[in-house]
């Protein structure tokens, strides 16, 4: 498939077709990766799940926070 790059303010864009977007699950705001390769560059979409698991494997016992109190509950709360 083709796509033709062009001007975007001082950077340049891409316009990816719809199907492809459908396809991959990607819509207006979507993140995506560019990956180096030998071949040129390939584009990796990035999912939530995905994203999440990156941050969930940062955490160890450097950056854990502990428990925080706040007091009793108050109203309906139930704790």
């Amino acid at each position: 498939m083709e796509a033709v790059i062009k001007k975007w303010g001082n950077s340049l864009g891409i316009r990816i077709p719809s199907n492809l977007t459908k396809e991959y699950g990607m819509s207006d705001g979507s993140t995506v990766e560019f990956i180096q390769k030998k071949e040129g560059l390939v584009l990796v979409p990035k999912n939530k799940k995905s994203q999440l698991l990156e941050m969930l494997a940062k955490v160890d016992a450097s950056n854990l926070h502990t428990e925080e109190d706040f007091g009793s509950s108050e109203g309906n709360e139930v704790w």
